[in-house]
């Protein structure tokens, strides 16, 4: 691992540069296999199935018998680039409708991030805070009647 001067003279581990983000002008005009390499597979395959549920609504037969079905895994970017130049050669709408999906337009912000790691001290203090159903009382505790067995 690469190894930079801090301001004291020591080295600290090198600090991991932001993704740098993608415009909507590039997801459209740019080539979908390298646009979708940059995503993480989760990110990618999370707009295939925008692409997949938009294909299933539209009425092109062809593109939902091949592109409409459920999916399955973890996809790789030649298959959503697939997808992608389908879309924007014959069905521009659909292609607009992906790209300002909020999904795709979080992944285009920060391609290949690292998803934000849980930190347990926090989920721990805001567990605290959320009531369980000890908390709320029941239908018996208020005397509500209920029906009969």
């Amino acid at each position: 691992m690469a190894m930079e001067p801090a301001a004291n003279g020591a080295t600290t581990p090198e600090a991991e540069t932001p993704p740098e983000p993608m415009s909507t002008e590039q997801f459209v005009r740019d080539d979908p296999r390298a646009l979708y390499a940059r995503l993480r597979p989760d990110q990618r395959t999370a707009i295939a199935e925008e692409f997949a549920r938009c294909f299933r609504l539209s009425a092109d037969e062809g593109a939902r018998e091949k592109y409409g079905a459920e999916l399955t895994g973890m996809l790789e970017p030649e298959q959503v680039a697939e997808m992608h130049a389908y879309a924007r050669d014959h069905h521009p709408e659909i292609l607009e409708q992906v790209m300002q999906h909020p999904v795709t337009r979080a992944s285009l912000e920060a391609p290949g991030a690292k998803p934000e790691e849980i930190n347990p001290e926090a989920e721990q203090a805001v567990g605290m805070n959320v009531p369980t159903d000890k908390d709320i009382p029941s239908k018996i505790d208020r005397g509500v009647p209920g029906p009969l067995p």
